[in-house]
């Protein structure tokens, strides 16, 4: 009991300071917001007493709004935060050259806050929003790069808001010839589709990973999409335009490496029907550097509605034309001497009646 006592009594000690010093930071933080919201207010009515506020007036009042709402966060008060947030972007909106990227910069801290919270709807709205305000700013660049990364949070809750945000910033990187920031997008968007299940629109977007690929000349790159390409059509069980694909693309881009012949192989095995041949060609290491998602999918492939071809047993009679001509019957059977009479041959009479007179003929 003096033990539990003591430890009581130590708990109180160091628990109460910490309690009291946790208020103190909390109320000086509420001060350090308040005067900077004071100070957007007093530069607002300084404007107004010159008959209009200045451009100058909105972009400070801005700041100050956006102060305040850091100083928010940082007490983790963020409904107060997202509210000041909004004031500036107001500001923002009225302050010139300089707006449009403020205003993207707090939408950006809005969705950062939503993101926090794991609401994924709010993030993605106010992602849209700071990608449409750098867009303005001229930056092309951020606009996309906004609009990635809110499409790989986006994908896993709502796959094609995703792969739509996705689209539009691989659009505005090739409009602004962004060709080596491409491919990474491209392989996620490419994710997105596989994910859903839409293996056409993959193959799709492999496809342009492969125009980019030439343009920066990563042939490697190249082989392995087309592989991709053979994989996501053996995923739809369209062997035929798998092996078309896989002929037409490794020839207009020059394809002759390993994974080429790997492919073919696997596409012979999946015509015949052979499942084992197919698993162990779909096990080789070339196919486990692919896109992550065609990489797990190959493990499902199969040979699905493909029988396997009955080889057609050979007989004595196969050597000659005139053999391979007869009915199944008459080569299963041993067949007469020919008898043939010049000038023209004529069927002899069957004495034997087994009623197969062409087997007597011959």
């Amino acid at each position: 009991k003096a033990t539990v006592s003591v430890l009581n009594c130590v708990v109180h000690y160091i628990h109460t300071p910490l309690v009291a010093a946790a208020f103190t930071m909390s109320a000086h933080l509420l001060d350090e917001a308040a005067k900077h919201i004071k100070t957007a207010q007093k530069q607002l009515k300084k404007g107004l007493t010159k008959w209009t506020i200045s451009q100058e007036d909105h972009d400070v009042a801005a700041l100050e709004y956006e102060r305040a709402a850091k100083v928010y966060v940082h007490a983790k008060m963020q409904d107060k935060a997202v509210e000041t947030y909004q004031l500036a972007i107001k500001e923002h909106g009225q302050a010139g050259e300089t707006g449009p990227f403020g205003a993207g910069r707090c939408n950006d801290a809005i969705a950062t806050i939503y993101k926090d919270q794991k609401n994924i709807a709010k993030y993605a709205e106010f992602a849209k929003h700071a990608a449409v305000s750098y867009l303005e700013d001229g930056k092309a660049d951020k606009y996309a790069d906004t609009l990635v990364k809110a499409s790989r949070v986006l994908k896993e809750t709502d796959p094609k808001g995703a792969a739509a945000m996705m689209k539009d910033a691989i659009e505005t990187m090739g409009e602004q010839e962004m060709w080596h920031f491409m491919p990474d997008p491209l392989r996620t968007l490419t994710g997105i589709y596989c994910k859903d299940g839409d293996y056409l629109g993959a193959v799709e977007q492999v496809k342009k990973q492969m125009e980019v690929y030439k343009m920066i000349k990563q042939d490697h790159n190249i082989e392995k999409a087309m592989a991709e390409v053979v994989l996501l059509h053996l995923a739809r069980n369209d062997v035929i335009l798998a092996e078309r694909e896989c002929r037409q693309l490794s020839g207009d881009y020059g394809c002759t490496g390993e994974l080429t012949y790997t492919c073919n192989d696997l596409l012979e095995a999946y015509q015949e029907g052979d499942d084992e041949a197919v698993k162990a060609h779909l096990a080789k290491q070339c196919f486990t550097f692919l896109t992550p998602d065609i990489a797990r999918m190959t493990r499902k492939i199969t040979v699905t509605g493909v029988k396997k071809a009955k080889k057609p047993v050979a007989s004595p009679q196969s050597a000659s034309p005139t053999a391979a001509a007869a009915p199944a019957s008459a080569s299963a059977s041993p067949s007469p001497p020919a008898v043939l009479k010049e000038p023209e041959p004529e069927p002899v009479v069957e004495e034997d009646g087994d009623g197969d007179d062409l087997a007597d003929w011959q």
